[in-house]
């Protein structure tokens, strides 16, 4: 390994900037590694063995000004100091939140919110029943919810997973609203291409905004 010479690749265009938590690999005594990518090839650039603002300035300040003022792009998390390097390193790249930690973000709260609105409950209610076993139908992607009615002995009726949404909406129109939110936002993440997420972000703003 002493005779391998690594070269020394030129910054990506688009850096994609995430941690890895792995105490056991790091070399710094952190809990959590830094990973740099290249957002535009989908490949690993490098890892660093701390994500601290300190550490991450010293990897690009050993960069050139010119690599540094070609980067076009930089994702990150919502984790501040990615922000503040970003910036004051890579200045002429636009910063911002990769796709994934939006939606980790925006259903985290979601979340909270659906488990908020069910302490609120009585523990033998229709509500907290609601919220408590059927929950999953708010968060889980393709769920088939025209399924074949089945008997409920809780509300006893006949009932399919539509119907159930139905009534977990209309009982906590709050949680209706955010939901109608989130799997916009979704849909749009999932399918829009850049000129329609570039028109459509200020009614996403709005809408958000206005909730």
């Amino acid at each position: 390994d002493s005779y391998v010479v690594v070269p020394n690749l030129p910054l990506p265009e688009s850096v994609g900037i995430d941690e890895l938590h792995s105490p056991s690999l790091s070399r710094k005594n952190a809990s959590y590694l830094c990973v740099i990518v290249d957002n535009e090839k989908r490949c690993l650039y490098d890892i660093l063995d701390s994500r601290s603002k300190d550490y991450l300035s010293k990897f690009f300040v050993s960069k050139t000004r010119e690599e540094r003022h070609n980067v076009k792009y930089v994702t990150i998390d919502m984790w501040e100091p990615y922000r503040d390097v970003a910036q004051s390193f890579l200045p002429n790249a636009i910063v911002a939140v990769d796709p994934f930690h939006v939606i980790e973000h925006l259903c985290r709260d979601f979340e909270n919110l659906r488990i908020s609105l069910m302490k609120q409950c009585p523990y033998d209610s229709n509500g907290y029943y609601l919220l408590k076993k059927w929950n999953w139908l708010l968060n889980k992607d393709g769920i088939d919810l025209d399924n074949a009615k089945a008997y409920n002995h809780r509300f006893q009726t006949a009932l399919n997973r539509r119907d159930l949404l139905m009534m977990i909406k209309d009982t906590f129109p709050i949680l209706g609203e955010a939901y109608e939110l989130k799997e916009y936002y979704r849909r749009l993440n999932k399918t829009a291409t850049y000129e329609e997420a570039v028109e459509k972000y200020d009614d996403v703003v709005r809408l958000f905004n206005n909730s």
